[in-house]
């Protein structure tokens, strides 16, 4: 997976099939990461949290510190990543394992017939996102 700043969009290829790539103006990360992110090997939490477009979740202690956790700081549903300065990002989420410690057991599975909260938290997720995308169109490189 590349980014390609003049189309703005990230290209994707395979090492089968050297001579198809994919071009696309959204990326979704779908792996399940480390639940402690400061040890993560993923390369795009790496860099959102270099680049303070992203920040750890902290729990307050009595002292009137806070305690870095290891998981993504988000807002409540629809979970909008917050940055270093506690602002949340209008077009970026998360939900799931990044967020572990924000929200407890987010790798449980599904269950039938329960209102699962990873189900709801998705679908909560999805909807912001498509909203998001109706709200700002896609820019093309003609555009600029």
């Amino acid at each position: 997976m590349t980014h390609d700043a003049t189309d703005h969009c990230f290209v994707a290829g395979s090492l089968m099939f050297p001579d198809v790539r994919e071009r696309a103006t959204t990326l979704i990360e779908a792996r399940l990461p480390e639940t402690d992110l400061r040890h993560t090997t993923d390369p795009l939490i790496r860099n959102l949290l270099a680049r303070g477009e992203s920040r750890l979740h902290r729990i307050p202690i009595l002292d009137g510190g806070s305690y870095p956790t290891g998981g993504l700081a988000v807002t409540q549903r629809p979970y909008h990543l917050v940055d270093a300065n506690g602002c949340p990002h209008p077009r970026r989420f998360a939900f799931g394992v990044p967020t572990e410690t924000v929200h407890w057991i987010t790798a449980a599975g599904i269950r039938p017939g329960v209102n699962s909260v990873i189900l709801s938290d998705a679908d909560a997720v999805a909807r912001a996102s498509l909203g998001a995308a109706v709200d700002r169109p896609i820019m093309t490189a003609a555009a600029h």
